[in-house]
């Protein structure tokens, strides 16, 4: 993982806070409308929480990490 000690809130991260949080689950669904099966339909559910609860983690920790400037960010992009 790089460290980094800026928000970077220029080009896509102008749109949405978690880019590739949002591209897995799209990834997921994708899936899903592939194999076209219950099995893929099962297994979507659990990584789509997964990908919730890390995203919300994410959050968590970026606002420990850079405080008012992320909530102001977040205020900014609410997605």
């Amino acid at each position: 993982m790089t460290e980094t000690t800026t928000i970077v809130t220029t080009g896509i991260y102008s749109i949405i806070r978690q880019p590739m949080t949002l591209g897995v689950f799209i990834w997921s669904i994708a899936l899903i409308l592939v194999f076209q099966s219950v099995v893929s339909i099962i297994l979507c559910v659990p990584s789509a929480l997964c990908f919730w609860i890390a995203a919300r983690k994410d959050t968590a920790n970026n606002i420990k990490k850079f405080g008012v400037d992320y909530e102001e960010y977040m205020r900014k992009v609410p997605i």
